[in-house]
């Protein structure tokens, strides 16, 4: 069986920052652009993840945040997190991965095998 997470995480000062929220961060992460990083307490990053903060877009509030991460939250040693490389302009919704590219996946039906259902 294949975990993705360790049974235990050995803490020292030596090798995680502790922060005042609880979030336990090694000190071989990579963050690039902190103030567009949140997160929100008890989360776990592991060793030689990169946090990619510095790609978010020019925008103000909410849009100014490049990643945000709820609470007990871990990231894998190794791990690369960045925002997504389209947001919409519609009700703040983002678009990792074009429609187009979902729905090629999926046989079309033949017209000659939908003219037969009817």
């Amino acid at each position: 069986m294949i975990s993705s997470f360790r049974d235990e995480t050995t803490v020292t000062p030596s090798t995680h920052h502790i922060t005042s929220s609880g979030n336990l961060i090694s000190v071989h992460a990579k963050i690039q652009g902190p103030t567009a990083i949140v997160l929100h307490g008890r989360n776990i990053v592991e060793q030689d993840v990169i946090l990619r903060g510095d790609l978010r877009g020019g925008g103000q509030g909410d849009e100014a945040r490049a990643l945000v991460m709820g609470r007990y939250c871990r990231v894998g040693e190794g791990s690369v997190l960045r925002p997504p490389g389209k947001i919409s302009k519609g009700m703040g919704t983002t678009e990792a991965w074009p429609l187009a590219a979902l729905q090629t996946a999926r046989p079309k039906p033949s017209p000659s095998a939908a003219a037969g259902r009817s």
